[in-house]
């Protein structure tokens, strides 16, 4: 086997028999040339990660939406835990994931009363479409309340104009 050490611009190539030792030689060789390239294949992987292939705008990151959640309600990790029957160390990992898993996602909406999953959802536009029927009754009562306010005001301005004349 065939190991190659970057080295002063010059390729070297040696014999290798052991394979634990090809394994761990290969490694170091390509360690080696990695530092004297000061090329780092690991720098932008977390940005690479959250590149959106649509070309639109990255996911937004469930982590920092619980986080910010569990200071502003000032809610201790621990007792989190304790309700959603995990350890710690697993709550203080959901803050640190950028993505998670959507039955976490719907256990922590459940466990903190929260709807996690509507925050996500606020976030793409409006037109995207979805099961769930919008409720037009607001919108409705919204309507007649405004033509309802537009009929009292011009009653209003007629006992105005009545009482201005008697």
């Amino acid at each position: 086997m065939y190991s190659i050490l970057y080295n002063n611009d010059q390729i070297h190539y040696f014999d290798v028999y052991d394979t634990a030792f090809s394994y761990k030689y290969y490694s170091l060789c390509i360690l080696l040339y990695c530092k004297t390239q000061q090329f780092n294949p690991f720098k932008n992987f977390k940005a690479m990660r959250k590149e959106n292939t649509l070309g639109e705008q990255a996911s937004p990151d469930v982590g920092l939406l619980l986080e910010r959640f569990i200071k502003e309600r000032r809610i201790f990790k621990s007792a989190l835990a304790r309700k959603l029957r995990v350890r710690p160390q697993t709550v203080q990992t959901y803050l640190k994931k950028s993505t998670m898993q959507s039955e976490t996602i719907w256990q922590l909406s459940v466990a903190l009363q929260h709807n996690f999953l509507q925050d996500l959802a606020d976030q793409l536009p409006k037109e995207f479409s979805t099961y769930v029927t919008k409720d037009t009754s607001l919108q409705e009562k919204c309507a007649a309340l405004e033509e309802e306010l537009k009929i009292t005001k011009a009653q209003l301005a007629v006992l105005k104009e009545l009482m201005q004349r008697g």
